[in-house]
């Protein structure tokens, strides 16, 4: 206490610096392979903090405030990085929820039927006459809710992420009904009525019992506790290699976080599965090259390039993964 009133200015320093150290440590975490000038000034940060450690006098305030400019430009770059995460088009989900459990069983319902309409007015890859085929009493990844006699409104405090759910699904939906696939197969997602269990690693791997049109992702998944939260769907349906080419362009817009997982392939009766890069050494990574010089159709082409499998001009069965993707760090 008595070094700390006679030397105030050095004590001030050293824990404003010290904080330049933490803060500096977090950025490194979060941006390591998404920056290496950032990463560089992180670096020079901490070199900063061990020579003023060893100041005598103190720094003067110039230093100082030199050091807390410093501070408030990472900040800054932090914050353009998380917000480069959002995707081009955030406004897709900023509807409001449903209040009640039964308004959002009607919202599911009308999604439904919505599908199921414009199902069958889109004609298909190569095809002479309109209508998508879809299995009978599909559901488009809510049997949960809607399957007839069995289906319950989703309780209250599940609305919000059910709700989120179905702008997403609807979204990719949209999308791949646009490329006129031949059929729809599957529709599935994560469930979040209940807990995925520890260390589940399969569609059965829980103890409660999940819907057909339910899953829980694999390790492939890029969710990390306490910085990354996900929401993961799987689409199946058959078609020709133009509809998975197309697809995939329309996810990698990134209109919305969405992140391609896994692609697989069945034509006829092999099957071939493509994962994605699953190296997270930092959540930005997990975007690829978000904000950076490269234009969207670069990465198109890459995605295609590493994800797409190479199968004849025949109708195959699909089966394609994504994660909906949230950072969940404050700037």
């Amino acid at each position: 206490m008595n070094f700390f009133k006679k030397y105030p200015a050095f004590c001030s320093t050293l824990i404003v610096l010290l904080l330049l150290f933490v803060a500096g440590v977090v950025f490194i975490f979060l941006a390591a392979g998404k920056s290496e000038a950032s990463t560089k000034k992180l670096s020079t940060a901490e070199r900063n903090l061990k020579s003023a450690l060893a100041l005598s006098p103190a720094p003067t305030d110039a230093n100082l405030a030199a050091s807390v400019e410093n501070i408030e430009a990472l900040k800054s770059t932090l914050s353009q990085q998380i917000a480069a995460t959002e995707g081009r088009n955030p406004a897709i989900l900023e509807s409001r929820p449903p209040l009640s459990s039964t308004d959002m069983y009607y919202d599911l319902l009308a999604y439904k039927n919505e599908l199921d309409k414009d199902a069958k007015l889109i004609t298909p890859f190569n095809a002479a006459e309109p209508g998508v085929a879809i299995p009978e009493d599909f559901n488009w990844g809510f049997s949960r809710f809607l399957a007839s006699g069995e289906g319950e409104p989703p309780p209250e405090e599940n609305i919000s992420d059910v709700f989120t759910q179905k702008i997403i699904l609807n979204y990719l939906l949209r999308k791949l009904l646009a490329t006129g696939p031949q059929s729809m197969v599957s529709v599935k997602r994560e469930p979040v009525v209940i807990e995925r269990p520890a260390g589940a690693v399969d569609a059965r791997g829980s103890s409660e019992a999940l819907e057909a049109d339910e899953f829980w992702i694999g390790s492939e998944t890029a969710s990390i506790k306490g910085a990354v939260e996900t929401m993961a769907f799987e689409i199946g349906f058959t078609g020709y290699t133009q509809n998975l080419r197309a697809f995939l362009k329309d996810i990698a817009s990134f209109e919305l976080p969405l992140v391609v997982r896994s692609v697989e392939v069945k034509p006829v009766d092999d099957s071939t599965k493509v994962a994605s890069n699953n190296d997270t050494d930092s959540i930005f990574a997990i975007f690829g090259d978000i904000g950076g010089d490269q234009d969207t159709e670069e990465q198109t082409a890459a995605i295609e390039e590493n994800q797409e499998p190479v199968v004849d001009q025949n109708i195959s069965q699909f089966s394609v993964v994504v994660e909906y993707i949230e950072v969940k760090i404050d700037a």
